[in-house]
């Protein structure tokens, strides 16, 4: 599972929090001393080229801005050789540059690695351009399955409720005070 939050512990490195991913494969003695086996090691070495963090492996997770964090977060979940990844709002915290890099890095090892996942995600428009399928919740019960493209506005409403659903172009002249300061 990747986490909203990121789960991470954060006075370990890097590496320990991606290797936390494979403590229920080891012994207690094993992860009590961390001392996991060399191909445990490489994975997460893989693992962290991967995400982009290869070279920050040694530092502590508390150094690391919040895209890094979720980077190892999905480090840490691909350790342990998932047959369904579950994603819980990995892009809650990050701006929108950041949320688009970790949507696409998540859709893409999804792809490399034939891993289904369930995405849940608020992000209306950010869903609609990584998502292939979509299916949209209201009181527990499916009020929409389908692809991006034919989620509509009735839908939306059903789901979240009255709101115009239109993108907002209208666009405002900053004051000149604002132009001046």
């Amino acid at each position: 599972m990747i986490f909203q939050e990121y789960s991470l512990v954060e006075r370990l490195t890097v590496m320990e929090n991606v290797l936390s991913g494979r403590l229920g494969y080891v012994s207690f003695l094993r992860s009590w001393s961390r001392r996991f086996p060399p191909e445990d090691v490489e994975r997460a070495f893989r693992l962290l080229d991967r995400v982009g963090l290869y070279d920050k492996a040694n530092n502590r997770a508390d150094a690391l801005s919040g895209g890094q964090r979720q980077r190892v977060g999905i480090a840490r979940a691909l350790a342990q050789d998932p047959e369904l990844l579950l994603v819980d709002e990995p892009t809650a915290s990050l701006d929108p540059k950041t949320s688009r890099q970790i949507m696409r890095l998540i859709t893409e090892i999804c792809a490399e690695r034939r891993l289904p996942a369930i995405v849940n995600i608020h992000d209306v428009p950010l869903a609609q351009q990584f998502m292939q399928r979509l299916v949209g919740l209201q009181a527990g019960r499916i009020v929409f399955d389908g692809p991006p493209e034919a989620l509509n506005e009735k839908t939306l409403t059903t789901i979240y409720g009255e709101e115009d659903w239109k993108p907002d172009r209208e666009t405002h002249e900053p004051s000149q005070e604002v132009l001046a300061g």
